[in-house]
């Protein structure tokens, strides 16, 4: 099972919904809600190389 409760912080990681907003509008505190994103790391079972 996979663990949906931890928190991923993506900002500083070119991921549109976050850096988008900062280069965008030069503030990093505001809220995407153009993109319907959700903050997940990827399965283990998915990312494996």
């Amino acid at each position: 099972m996979f663990d949906f409760s931890k928190v991923v912080d993506r900002h500083g990681t070119w991921c549109t919904q976050w850096d988008y907003v900062a280069d965008r509008f030069g503030t990093a505190d505001l809220l995407p809600f153009t993109i319907s994103d959700m903050d997940f790391a990827t399965a283990p079972a998915l990312s494996r190389r």
